[in-house]
This record gives structure tokens, C-alpha cells and sequence, in this order.
């Protein structure tokens, strides 16, 4: 049967018909600290549980588990199965639930050193990260990615949320199988791919590598923009936008199935065929970018 109720409604009604059904209602806590020295390594894996990372300024990494559970009556649940350890400059938190004894919802908090590595896995849950300098890693199967004043190398994927990142230095490798990417102020190199949602990206880039399966794709690049390696913009079905500096210099090739291509910019066109497919040199032209569209317009535009 169809509910009509609105959401938080439901979920207070669900309350009731658990505590009705004979569940309790309880919460738990977790903290464990470790002193580390140098680049340190933090490894986090949680199967259900929203994570939060920041940056300290001292040389410790600090745990902090929070859980609300809601079990069944007589089972005697204090929380999730948690492990954290440390081997030497490795610290490692792990956490697990025991989906059979009721419900769960946990966050976890870490602070960290801001010159340290972090791998970062949850299956449930999302993911805000910020201030860190080092080879980033955070995943979730099901949950938002937010992540900002980072340097270094920088890996966010996401199964199922969308991705957003604001003030990165260095290379950033940015996936969604369902979600919007936005991205501001980079500097460096970005790949970002999404199956399902828009791509949008500014900043001062090396190299960009742009894909969409279904979503409009647009770039905002920064006057000190040069190109390190060949760039691709592309997207199944929907729109291009790209702003240039004026001086950029690039051998630059549009193409659409379905739409039309147009360029304010000082292009030297060398092929057009019917506004769908324009090829030429940018300010002289340079190293190759190329733009392609089954289904959309592409719009290049000066800045």
C-alpha cells in the first residue's frame, strides 16, 4: 500500500512500530588515539557509516566512533565491531555491523596529521575530507564525496553520490557511477567521469579528461592553463561549454551527431563541416584538444 506520508514522518512512525515490536534505542562510543612520526599512513574501512576527516596540528591520529542503534529486545548491543591498531607509522581503524541484532547508524571522525596518506573505504555512507596533503584515497559504495583544501594525489570514487571538490593542488582522479562532479579552484591535473550526471570543473589545469555517459560537460579554464598531455571533453548526450584564457594555444577539434558546434574564440578553422564538426588552430594553435558530443551542442568561448 501506498504511504502518504512525507518522509520524516514515516521514519517517526517507523520508530514507533520498532519500539512497539519490542526494540530499544541506545547509543555507543568509540576513541583511540595514536602518536605517529613522519608521513604516517591511516587506513579506514567501515561497511555502514559516515566519515569525517580532518586535519590536526599535532603528531596524533585520533578515532572518534559515534553509534545509534536500535536492536532487538534482549539482544544486548553496544554498537558495531570496531578494531583500530597501529604498526608504526600504519594506523588502521576498522569497523562492522551485526545487521542480525537491529539497526545502525554510525559516523566516524578522524584527525589526522596534515602531511599523511589515507585510504578510505566505506560501503554505506559519505565521505568529507579536507586540509590534507599526501596520496588520498576515500571510496564509498553508496554516499556523497566532499573534499577541499587538498594536495597531492587525489583518488574519490563513488558508486552511487554525487562528488565535490573545491581548492586541490596537484592530480586529482575524480568517478561516479551515479552523480554530478563539481570541481573549483584546481591546479593541476583532473579526470573526472560520471555515467550519470553533469561534469563541471574550473580551475588552472595541465590536464583534463572529462567524460560523461549522460550529462552536460563544462570547463572554466584559468588564464596560467597549459597542456602537459593531449585533452579530451566528452559526453554521450549532453551539451559542451569551455572558456578559454584569450592566449591559450591548442590544435582544437569539436565535434556533435546531434547539434551544432560554435567558437567565439580567435580560431584559424581548417575544417567545418556544417557547424557540426570544426577543426583549426587556437591562437596559433598548440598540443591537441579534442571535443566530442553524440547528442548536444558545443560552445567554446573566450574569457
Amino acid at each position: 500500500m501506498r504511504s502518504f506520508l512525507p518522509p520524516p514522518a514515516r521514519y517517526a512512525w517507523l520508530s514507533v512500530l520498532l519500539l512497539a515490536a519490542g526494540c530499544t534505542e541506545s547509543d555507543s562510543e568509540y576513541s583511540k588515539s595514536y602518536s605517529v612520526t613522519g608521513h604516517p599512513v591511516i587506513r579506514v574501512d567501515t561497511d555502514n557509516g559516515s566519515v569525517l576527516v580532518t586535519a590536526s596540528d599535532t603528531h596524533q591520529v585520533d578515532f572518534f566512533v559515534t553509534t545509534q542503534w536500535t536492536g532487538w529486545e534482549g539482544n544486548h548491543r553496544d554498537g558495531p565491531r570496531i578494531d583500530s591498531r597501529q604498526d608504526g607509522d600504519l594506523v588502521e581503524l576498522t569497523t562492522r555491523e551485526d545487521w542480525h541484532s537491529g539497526f545502525g547508524r554510525t559516523r566516524i571522525e578522524v584527525r589526522m596529521p596534515a602531511d599523511a596518506d589515507l585510504q578510505l573505504q566505506t560501503r554505506n555512507g559519505s565521505v568529507r575530507v579536507s586540509s590534507l596533503s599526501g596520496h588520498i584515497v576515500a571510496h564509498t559504495s553508496s554516499g556523497a564525496i566532499t573534499a577541499s583544501q587538498l594536495a597531492g594525489t587525489i583518488e574519490l570514487d563513488s558508486r552511487n553520490g554525487s562528488i565535490r571538490v573545491d581548492e586541490l593542488r596537484g592530480a586529482l582522479q575524480a568517478s561516479t557511477a551515479n552523480g554530478a562532479i563539481s570541481i573549483a579552484n584546481l591546479d593541476g591535473r583532473c579526470v573526472a567521469a560520471t555515467r550519470n550526471g553533469s561534469v563541471r570543473v574550473g580551475g588552472r589545469f595541465e590536464f583534463l579528461d572529462l567524460e560523461s555517459a549522460n550529462g552536460a560537460v563544462a570547463a572554466h579554464i584559468d588564464p596560467g592553463s597549459r597542456i602537459s598531455d593531449p585533452w579530451s571533453i566528452h559526453t554521450s548526450r549532453g551539451s559542451v561549454h569551455l572558456d578559454f584564457p584569450a592566449d591559450f594555444k591548442a590544435d582544437l577539434e569539436a565535434s556533435t551527431s546531434r547539434g551544432a558546434v560554435t567558437a567565439s574564440v580567435p580560431l584559424e578553422v581548417q575544417d567545418d563541416f556544417a557547424g557540426s564538426h570544426i577543426r583549426g588552430k587556437l591562437n596559433g594553435g598548440g598540443p591537441a584538444v579534442r571535443v566530442r558530443t553524440e547528442s548536444g551542442s558545443i560552445h567554446i568561448a573566450s574569457l
